[in-house]
């Protein structure tokens, strides 16, 4: 990453040992207020094999994850927009929703389970 060194040190901007230290927003925020920094960043970033990192609220959207169309649907009817959004109703309550039966509440809890989100109590 020689580029990277010599234009981190031309540009006043953290180093880059500073620079590990920030989050992703962070890191764009400054390659936003330096064009010469972005350019860095862009070559950083297409050099590297990277996973991109996606926010949870994308991550974990209803209409997104691949629910079973009657489960998702019978969320969304009873405005729940995130899976994590469950994390506030019991077993309880979602039985009450309309349009929630026994087999869908399994199996919701089911993939629940695999986003490692619990229903209250």
């Amino acid at each position: 990453m020689e580029l990277a060194d010599n234009v981190l040190g031309y540009i006043n901007i953290p180093s880059e040992i500073d620079l590990e230290k920030f989050n992703n927003i962070e890191l764009f925020e400054i390659a936003n207020l330096n064009s010469k920094f972005r350019e860095v960043m862009i070559k950083f970033i297409f050099s590297k094999e990277f996973k991109p990192v996606i926010p949870m609220v994308d991550k974990f959207h209803i209409r997104k994850i691949g629910l079973p169309e009657r489960l998702k649907n019978t969320l969304l009817q009873n405005e729940f927009e995130y899976l994590t959004d469950l994390s506030v109703v019991s077993s309880k309550e979602l039985l009450q929703m309309k349009g929630m039966g026994k087999k869908g509440l399994s199996d919701l809890i089911k993939i629940l389970d695999d986003f490692d989100i619990e229903l209250s109590n």
